[in-house]
């Protein structure tokens, strides 16, 4: 039991965390454990992996290689890696970006080329280029429906090649292969109090079983029964996205809406901390109870402190009075560990450089040790199907990707094999 525990905090064998954790423990005495934790606290600074012009560059080089030899899957590989440590206006993420898109139209995948092709242009590709990127961007256009977007694209091309014996020409619109994206399913009438669920199910409580969810109407096989957003997730560190943040190397979006949003939002706290964390070891549930602080301002956060009674997220179990007291000092310690990021990163009104926490800060310290508690058991790991074969079923597999805490979809159980998908 203690073992389990301890996996959702510290996830990597090779992290730090534990020994801290286990150090306290062995040597705990009231003066000795407050003044080794705050000697502890005081090293933790920034830590990330900063843009390097020269890897970008030499990635690139390495990527144009891999194409010239056929090996279209390298060079995307590594065409992401040189995005990844680019710096911002730099030639190689205008080229690299480039690069990627036509592998990317190779593919088929032309939502995601059109989003580096246009990337491209606003980090000053060359002029040279410009024709061509305007001419794959109208392909991609063709490809999602938006013809007039593609003609004006396709003009924009031919008139960049005014005086020049280079002539374009469009493939016919039958001859481009598309993708589509299903929708969410419905989830017909809602649920007057649950606005992600049907009216089909009510949550009811009982002192054996706690919160559970039971069927009011008949349900037929395959209903879908609630369609709820994430209240926050985290993503695996190698299952991360393919445009980077502007100012660290650490971790890539999946397009540019997600990465300004992010940057503006939790990253900007996480992202000169991220291999800080990572060293540290901590599982991605321990991520995730940062990231539900960090994704909202701290005035939000101290807002929902006083009102956390009438939050559905704070009203989820923690089992709190069935831990041992060595599993709440790895929390509280875990908890204090990313209080001190956060009063290092600027997320509080002003830089505490002293360990000790103010009283805001313990608010939010709270929230965190809350937050480490309640993941434990509240939050569903989250997985994508891989297909190798259209329509076909046989041959899939199931893909972990990260964690996400979903408050309504953790009403229906507490099981480690939970009845939900």
């Amino acid at each position: 039991m203690q073992l389990c525990s301890e996996k959702t905090l510290q996830a990597n064998k090779e992290g730090f965390f534990l020994q801290f954790a286990d150090a306290v423990a062995a040597n705990a005495g009231e003066k000795w454990t407050k003044n080794y934790v705050l000697e502890f606290l005081s090293n933790v600074q920034e830590i990330y992996r900063k843009k390097c012009k020269e890897t970008s560059k030499k990635r690139r080089l390495e990527a144009e290689a891999c194409v010239k030899n056929a090996d279209k899957m390298k060079a995307l590989s590594l065409f992401s890696q040189s995005v990844l440590r680019a710096p911002k206006q730099d030639e190689n993420l205008s080229l690299s970006l480039l690069g990627r898109a036509k592998i990317l139209i190779s593919m088929a995948e032309y939502s995601n080329a059109l989003a580096d092709i246009q990337l491209s242009l606003r980090e000053n590709l060359q002029r040279s280029l410009k024709a061509e990127a305007f001419w794959m961007m109208a392909l991609c256009y063709r490809a999602s429906g938006e013809e007039d977007r593609a003609q004006v694209s396709f003009n924009l091309a031919e008139k960049l090649l005014e005086g020049d014996n280079k002539r374009l020409q469009l493939p016919p619109k039958d001859a481009v292969k598309k993708k589509g994206r299903s929708a969410p399913p419905a989830i017909g009438e809602k649920h007057a109090q649950f606005e992600h669920a049907s009216k089909k199910i009510s949550v009811k409580t009982s002192r054996e079983l706690g919160r559970y969810v039971v069927a009011n109407e008949e349900i037929a096989t395959g209903e879908t029964l609630v369609v709820e957003p994430a209240y926050a997730a985290c993503l695996l560190p190698e299952k991360f996205g393919t445009l980077g943040c502007p100012d660290c190397a650490n971790v890539a979006f999946c397009k540019a809406e997600c990465r300004d949003l992010a940057t503006g939002s939790y990253h900007k706290y996480e992202c000169k901390y991220l291999d800080l964390l990572i060293g540290s070891g901590m599982s991605v549930l321990s991520h995730t109870a940062l990231r539900i602080i960090t994704q909202n301002s701290l005035e939000k956060n101290l807002e929902m402190y006083k009102s956390r009674s009438k939050n559905r997220l704070y009203s989820l179990c923690t089992n709190s009075a069935k831990r041992s007291a060595g599993d709440f000092l790895q929390r509280t310690l875990m908890a204090a560990f990313l209080l001190r990021c956060l009063q290092k990163s600027g997320y509080f009104r002003n830089k505490n450089e002293d360990v000790v926490p103010t009283d805001e800060e313990y608010q939010i310290g709270e929230m965190l040790l809350f937050n480490l508690q309640t993941l434990q058991f509240n939050a569903h790991e989250v997985y994508e199907t891989l297909c190798f074969k259209e329509q076909r079923l046989k041959g899939t597999k199931l893909a972990y990707i990260g964690v996400a805490i979903y408050p309504t979809v953790a009403l229906f159980n507490h099981d480690c094999y939970p009845a939900v998908t």
